[in-house]
């Protein structure tokens, strides 16, 4: 049979309307239209545990079966029958359309006992057809629901689905499968160990502690300070840092365990004596070779004597040796002096030389 709608009606000689229709027609239109399931998400037609015992809560909202339209305004709260002492059960939450008697409503429907419950088949023909708005696990000796006895299954489009559009709505079942699946994995194999962690924490924390804890955290989320690990750490110190003139102290100088390689300068000769120096200025490096107190230092003398004077020490297990000078520069005055002391001779060399004297022997 064919049909077709809508269309204005034309009386007949016999005075009686052409067309008429049912509301199974204003239905059959509709629903091609429309599919099946709850209005928007959120808290709508959600089912929830009362928190008071053995029932639970069904949230207020809209939905559409089969091209016809439900409303709940108001919380309704169903009573879940008592559980079995050995065998579990698997009961829903349903709204349901029942085409006899012309009325859509939420209901309850148990399901059966065993030791492996399945929830109770949705009916779904010519006289009734069934949305599932949630499961809920009743385990053997079950005193009071919990949230975590109910499996919210109003995404599942398999039992519900959400109205989205005029002509489709979105598959969420691939969605619903992954949440649940991951869902009872969690509750299977991590949910007992991760609560008696939480409540571990809960009998070592107290107040005062976990206000401490709290401002660790606060501490560290705020601090801009570069931290480096230790093997960074090694390379930075490893390499030489140069540091404006007069920055470090003398006590800096003689610590021979200074955090890092450094290149500087100081003019003030004060310094330099406190250090062991003679008194003047001086360009000074500093090379690290372990933290531990290992390195060694050099020592250019600047102003007057610019470049003439070159000292160097080095720290053993942080102890410095004295400053040794290692050149004065090649100036002509230490180099007359010393051509001066020296005594040159033809005669062949002998092992016994004359004390305070350099000797120099020559073939003539």
């Amino acid at each position: 049979m064919e049909y077709s709608t809508f269309f204005n009606s034309v009386t007949g000689s016999d005075g009686k309307p052409d067309r008429t229709y049912k509301a199974e027609d204003w239905d059959r239109h509709l629903k091609d239209l429309i599919s099946n399931g709850i209005f928007a998400g959120g808290t709508n037609l959600q089912v929830t545990a009362d928190g008071s015992g053995m029932s639970v809560v069904l949230d207020i909202g809209a939905a559409w079966i089969n091209g016809k339209h439900y409303l709940n305004d108001q919380a309704i709260t169903f009573p879940i029958d008592a559980a079995d002492g050995t065998l579990n059960r698997a009961d829903r939450i349903v709204i349901r359309l029942d085409t006899a008697g012309r009325y859509i409503r939420a209901q309850y429907k148990k399901g059966t006992f065993a030791s492996t419950a399945v929830p109770p088949d949705l009916q779904r023909d010519a006289d009734g057809w069934e949305l599932c708005l949630a499961d809920v696990s009743i385990p053997a000796g079950t005193t009071a629901i919990t949230q975590a006895l109910i499996t919210d299954t109003r995404l599942d489009n398999d039992v519900c689905g959400i109205v989205t559009g005029l002509i489709d709505q979105v598959d969420t079942s691939t969605f619903y499968d992954q949440i649940a699946s991951d869902l009872q994995h969690f509750r299977s194999t991590n949910e007992a160990d991760f609560t008696a962690w939480v409540n571990g924490l809960k009998d070592i924390l107290d107040d005062e502690t976990a206000g401490n804890l709290l401002n660790l955290i606060t501490s560290h989320t705020s601090d801009a300070t570069v931290h480096l690990q230790a093997g960074e750490r090694e390379k930075i110190n490893g390499a030489v840092q140069k540091i404006p003139r007069d920055t470090l102290t003398a006590d800096d100088y003689n610590n021979p365990s200074y955090p890092i390689s450094y290149e500087t300068a100081t003019n003030s000769p004060s310094i330099a004596v406190a250090i062991g120096l003679p008194s003047g200025i001086y360009h000074i490096k500093y090379q690290s070779y372990l933290a531990s107190g290992y390195g060694a230092q050099m020592a250019i003398e600047l102003g007057s004597n610019y470049g003439t004077n070159l000292y160097i020490r080095n720290s053993n297990r942080l102890t410095w040796s004295a400053w040794r000078k290692v050149s004065d520069g090649g100036l002509s005055a230490n180099t007359t002096s010393i051509a001066s002391a020296l005594t040159l001779s033809t005669a062949a060399p002998t092992s016994t030389l004359a004390a305070g004297k350099l000797w120099g022997v020559y073939d003539a």
